[in-house]
């Protein structure tokens, strides 16, 4: 591998190493994810969003629960530009806290379960983020003295009345 000193767009970098891949739509580079998703919500509302383990979210159930894990986050004090980690299980509290963070305005920070506690340690100091989003299997191993541990499992409470 060879380090570049210049940053190079996906673009360039698949055209250079033979792996071009057509996009699947063209997204507008001015819109953020939360507009997209938006505007997915308004056209297909109904419509399945996501699905996993026989459970099933439509654009409009995953719009609404996101929102309200973005309302809990800023209750929290998060502010735009804030990082927030995300170290869940495989399951749909993964996808809410990507786009619940991003609608919040803050960055998300996945951090994968599988690294071992001390680099999840450096990632999380590293990375300065403010918030953890953790499964409650996964909350002693991404402990943080200076991260707010949000559990999904015994917040969810808190989180559904926002």
């Amino acid at each position: 591998m060879r380090l570049v000193s210049s940053p190079v767009s996906a673009v360039e970098f698949a055209k250079s190493s033979n792996q071009v891949t057509p996009p699947a739509a063209a997204y507008p580079l001015q819109k953020s994810i939360p507009e997209i998703f938006a505007e997915q919500v308004r056209q297909t509302p109904d419509q399945v969003a996501i699905e996993f383990e026989g459970l099933e979210l439509t654009y409009r159930e995953l719009n609404e629960r996101a929102n309200r894990l973005a309302h809990y986050l800023i209750g929290l004090g998060v502010k735009p530009g804030a990082r927030i980690g995300i170290c869940v299980e495989r399951s749909l509290e993964m996808v809410l806290g990507m786009l619940g963070s991003l609608k919040a305005g803050a960055i998300y920070v996945p951090l994968d379960r599988n690294y071992p506690q001390e680099r999840l340690a450096y990632m999380v100091e590293d990375s300065q983020a403010e918030v953890l989003l953790v499964g409650e299997k996964l909350a002693e191993k991404v402990s943080s003295s200076r991260a707010r541990l949000v559990i999904f499992e015994r917040e969810r409470e808190g989180i559904e009345q926002q």
